[in-house]
């Protein structure tokens, strides 16, 4: 409550002193005219009656006192005046009516700035007020309310605001259900939107309008054509008829249409082989497979329906190795892709063991049906003949007529089976009849370390040894040609072609090709230096020779630069099948199987010790190992794998 004091004194007033039921509540020494105190009744009772005065000093010393005037408090100012947005046109405000006697209230507003305005003048004990309007957006209405008792107001109340916005949407989350239906959720935090607006913009691009839904609406499916592995993004606004929400947060997702994966390969035939594999997605309408001879250059081969996870894929060539590329499909997208690969491969099977004499030396008959063993050292006999079906039977065996004439790792059949020869600590060569184990020749050689090999031409027999090589006619004894110092640090490599009118000789300096009947040397093999165990293909139309770390093929006799496969494990012998189609070597722990012509690693087994040779069957179904002390027959069994 304010009291306000009037005073006038020709000397002036030195002090005015305000009393409220005789207590001294304010004084004030200013010698101004009008004197006013804002008084705190608060604290009082409603309806509490009392009774104020004033006393005031002039400079003289003099006071006057003035009549006492009796009040009663009342306390009648509104107060909690709070305003509600209810729509974009009307704001409800409310109050607590703090009297029971005013008259009315009178309501003022102001718009971004304190210049109220009454806008309108209400009954006693309203507590609240509808108002209606068109209210502009991101301005600011201020409003302020007081009670009226006859003609007198009471103080205002609290003010209050209230702004014209639609409050975003939050919580957004997006699910893309398949390549043309989205699934988003929002909360709405509005109260009186019309609509709820849905946009979608793809990569960098700008955003477009996907979809308008009603009020009050919190989830949505949109419908649009995704593309797989796009990157999308998504918000959400609320609007009315004149103003819009901000947006929502941003979800950004990549549309993943994922690929197929596959499960097996079955092979049903050497032609043709059953691909199977599972889908990953719940909306695919079916799968494509393509199949080519790499990876770059499929085509498509066959279709299947939604749910089908089988193939059969046909007409294959099982030297050939395939590449298979497989998708699921849509009506718009292809997934991604899933691969495989297939090669027509020999797995091993280890078929059979047989131990021998450490460091022996053997020799397979042309016809494949005997196996010739030495004895090393000075046991007797000499050579033993077996059976080839795994040594099941003793056929007979070779006695020497000299005790101090034992053979060394040298022995081999001659090209018709007939005789065998072995190459002897007194360094001779000795040939025997295979029928009777009898003697046929012996010839006087320079040397027992070496290489030794059977002409095709049934009359000729040679051994490389050092740095020569010794030709002799073997029917009656005589020498036929000596090539003399063809490597200065020994010989590593010398093999016959098939029809014998060729052959190839290595050492450290590399290969060369000769004419076997001019006795001349045709040419250097290109790209041969540090190779050796050289051998022609079964055909003739490749050179094959390793070293420790790779394998080298020559296609036109030699002339060309080699095919080199990388081994990289100290590779010791490698052979080719007789369809050009595979490369074995052994190394230091293993048999390996390579598939040409690219060269890449397809099989192996693995050992503890070291194979030191190999040996490819006729029929290409068998192959033979060599170690130190034993042969390891393997039985190849060809089945496409990936």
């Amino acid at each position: 409550m304010s009291i306000a004091v009037e005073t006038y004194d020709d000397k002036g007033l030195t002090w005015l002193g305000i009393y409220i039921d005789d207590q001294l509540e304010y004084s004030d020494k200013t010698n101004d005219t009008i004197h006013e105190y804002l008084w705190n009744t608060s604290y009082l009772q409603e309806g509490s009656k009392h009774k104020i005065k004033a006393k005031g000093f002039d400079a003289d010393g003099n006071s006057t006192t003035s009549k006492e005037a009796e009040v009663t408090v009342y306390r009648f100012t509104p107060s909690n005046l709070n305003a509600h947005l209810l729509t974009d046109s009307t704001i409800e405000l409310t109050w607590q009516d703090n009297s029971k006697f005013e008259t009315g209230f009178e309501i003022e507003q102001a718009v971004n700035d304190t210049l109220f305005k009454k806008i309108t003048l209400l009954d006693s004990n309203k507590t609240s007020y509808i108002l209606k309007g068109n209210f502009s957006l991101n301005q600011r209405y201020y409003f302020r309310i007081r009670a009226i008792y006859e003609g007198t107001y009471s103080w205002y109340s609290n003010t209050v605001s209230a702004s014209l916005f639609l409050t975003s949407p939050t919580q957004l989350t997006v699910t893309i259900v398949n390549d043309t239906s989205a699934h988003l959720e929002w909360t709405d935090n509005s109260f009186f939107e019309d609509a709820f607006e849905i946009e979608i913009k793809i990569a960098y691009g700008d955003y477009q309008l996907a979809k308008m839904v009603a009020k009050n609406t919190i989830n949505s499916d949109i419908q649009t054509i995704f593309s797989p592995n796009q990157f999308y993004s998504f918000r959400v606004r609320a609007k009315t008829s004149d103003i819009y929400s901000g947006y929502s947060n941003v979800i950004s997702s990549i549309f993943q249409f994922p690929a197929p994966v596959f499960s097996g390969i079955t092979q049903i035939s050497e032609t043709s082989l059953k691909l199977t594999w599972e889908g990953r997605t719940s909306f695919e309408e079916g799968f494509i497979i393509e199949r080519g001879t790499s990876y770059s250059n499929t085509v498509e081969i066959g279709r299947v329906g939604q749910n089908v996870a089988s193939f059969i894929d046909q007409g294959l060539d099982v030297h050939k190795k395939y590449y298979y590329k497989l998708y699921a499909f849509t009506k718009h997208n292809k997934s991604n892709y899933t691969t495989r690969s297939v090669v027509y491969s020999p797995w091993y099977s280890a078929s059979f063991t047989v131990s021998l004499k450490h460091d022996f030396a053997y020799s397979l008959s042309p016809d494949e049906k005997v196996f010739a063993v030495n004895n090393p050292g000075k046991a007797e006999p000499v050579i033993e003949l077996y059976t080839a079906d795994y040594f099941h039977s003793l056929l007979r065996q070779i006695y020497s007529t000299d005790p101090l004439v034992r053979t060394t790792t040298n022995i081999e059949f001659s090209k018709d089976g007939k005789y065998i020869a072995g190459v002897n600590s007194d360094n001779t060569l000795t040939l025997w009849n295979t029928n009777v184990t009898a003697i046929y020749k012996s010839i006087s050689v320079n040397g027992r370390e070496g290489i030794l090999r059977f002409n095709p031409d049934l009359h000729t027999v040679a051994f490389a040894t050092k740095g020569n090589i010794y030709f002799w006619n073997y029917t009656d004894g005589s020498i036929i040609k000596v090539l003399n110092d063809l490597e200065t640090s020994g010989i590593t490599s010398f093999v016959f072609n098939q029809d014998g009118n060729h052959f190839l000789v290595g050492g450290a300096q590399g290969l060369s090709l000769w004419d076997k009947n001019s006795w001349s040397k045709i040419r250097d093999i290109v790209g041969s230096s540090g190779y050796s165990n050289a051998a022609f293909s079964k055909d003739g139309k490749y050179i094959i020779a390793s070293n420790s770390s790779s394998i080298a093929i020559w296609e036109n006799a030699g002339s060309t630069l080699p095919k080199q496969i990388v081994s990289g494990d100290g590779t010791r012998q490698a052979v080719m099948s007789s369809d050009n189609n595979y490369v074995y070597s052994v190394s230091n722990s293993r048999v390996s199987c390579y598939l040409l012509p690219d060269g890449e690693l397809i099989d192996a087994a693995y050992f503890t010790d070291m194979p030191t040779s190999i040996m490819l069957l006729n029929d290409g179904l068998q192959m033979i190992c060599k170690f130190s002390d034993r042969l390891v027959f393997w039985t190849l069994k060809f089945e496409w794998v990936g």
